[in-house]
């Protein structure tokens, strides 16, 4: 009788999407949290179709993938790509772009084929996670809410790279690193080469493979000690970068990545740190839960430890340090959902927290995009997806 259901809202979700991809969005959030066979492709493709819709402010990254997709065309593939791969480490989804462009595929499509691979990985991950970590819990619907806010929407719709890029290593962390199928590690390297800032990230994943007969007391140390960088002037760190002898392209990212936010003014209002402090205040709780937990052999436990103290390296580079903050959310849902600590023995209220936190996030996110999602959403024409698709 489940089976039937489950079945039977995979089929409602297929008649709404073929009519109007926006009337089916609550049935795909309910499939989403009773688990249905098809229910994460579902909402990669309803995210997707948003993606393909949006446009978002002329300042977003965006806006330079559709310029530069816009410039590709009547370009030579051979010495686009020897240029490419001489001048930049990080060429896959600019060789997407192309492809793209030079077969004339709109670059809506491309957009959306690009946001569904980054929804797809990751939710894919959530799944197999919750199949053999969480096979008798009953709090299905939070824990599902749960995964659907640890996105960064505005990052996902904005950015694409960047998100793309962590998809890829966070599906190689999860299923080389927890699972030990090391093959998957390739797409970590996939990540790298899709953005170059996520090599820090991969070294860290990398990392985890050694850590298991580490003293969960030393790591804590190790983040204690973690904290002094916040003393550490930015100049400084940019100069320690700058001396690890990188050729000219690594060097240049090093200055794309890094060096730039000394040349931020981000000022001093309280509108600002009020945002900063709602952004983050959930990594601020998970770092007490972290030090509060006396659990000995949970793996990720010691996973989040490693992350958060890699995290602190970069804590005078806000920029950078948010960006990896975005894998973090994802490491933290395993964490605070597999924990058998004392300290976890109300685990609905923990999961509460964090979703009310992530609950924020997106609101600030739906903010920011606010003039690009009401452009998306108030159109009646991008409603019904024949529309779109003619």
């Amino acid at each position: 009788m489940i089976l039937d259901k489950k079945k039977g809202l995979d089929i409602i979700n297929t008649i709404l999407f073929v009519i109007s991809p926006f009337l089916a969005v609550f049935t795909i959030l309910r499939s989403v949290c009773e688990k249905t066979r098809f229910s994460i492709v579902f909402y990669s493709f309803f995210v997707s179709y948003v993606s393909l819709l949006y446009l978002p402010a002329e300042e977003m990254d965006k806006m330079r993938h559709i310029e530069f997709y816009e410039s590709l065309k009547g370009e030579s593939l051979i010495s686009w790509l020897i240029f490419q791969l001489d001048t930049s480490p990080d060429f896959l989804f600019n060789i997407t772009l192309f492809i793209g462009s030079i077969n004339d595929i709109k670059k809506g499509y491309i957009f959306f084929l690009i946001t569904f691979i980054t929804i797809f990985l990751v939710l894919k991950v959530f799944s197999h996670f919750s199949v053999n970590y969480l096979r008798n819990s009953s709090y299905s619907v939070f824990i599902g809410l749960l995964f659907l806010f640890s996105f960064s929407y505005i990052d996902v719709l904005s950015g694409m790279r960047y998100t793309l890029a962590l998809s890829l290593v966070f599906y190689g962390f999860y299923f080389g690193t927890i699972e030990n199928k090391k093959r998957y590690l390739f797409l970590s390297l996939l990540g790298v080469f899709t953005h170059f800032s996520v090599l820090f990230l991969v070294l860290v994943s990398f990392s985890c493979l050694f850590i298991s007969k580490i003293d969960v007391s030393k790591l804590k140390l190790f983040l204690l000690f973690s904290f002094l960088f916040y003393l550490i002037p930015q100049i400084d760190f940019l100069l320690v970068f700058k001396n690890f002898g990188l050729n000219d392209a690594l060097d240049q990212k090093v200055d794309a990545y890094i060096g730039k936010e000394l040349q931020l003014d981000l000022g001093n209002s309280f509108g600002y740190y009020f945002i900063e402090l709602t952004k983050n205040i959930w990594v601020y709780f998970l770092i007490i839960l972290v030090f509060l937990d006396s659990s000995k052999n949970n793996v990720f436990h010691k996973n989040v430890i490693l992350f958060l103290t890699f995290l602190n390296f970069f804590i005078s580079f806000p920029l950078v340090y948010d960006r990896y903050l975005l894998f973090v959310k994802y490491i933290c849902v395993f964490y605070i959902l597999t924990s058998n600590s004392n300290f976890f023995s109300r685990k609905i209220n923990v999961i509460f927290i964090f979703l009310f936190f992530y609950m924020i996030i997106f609101m600030n996110n739906l903010i920011v995009m606010r003039d690009g999602m009401s452009e998306v959403f108030f159109n009646i024409e991008n409603w019904f997806l024949f529309n779109i698709l003619i």
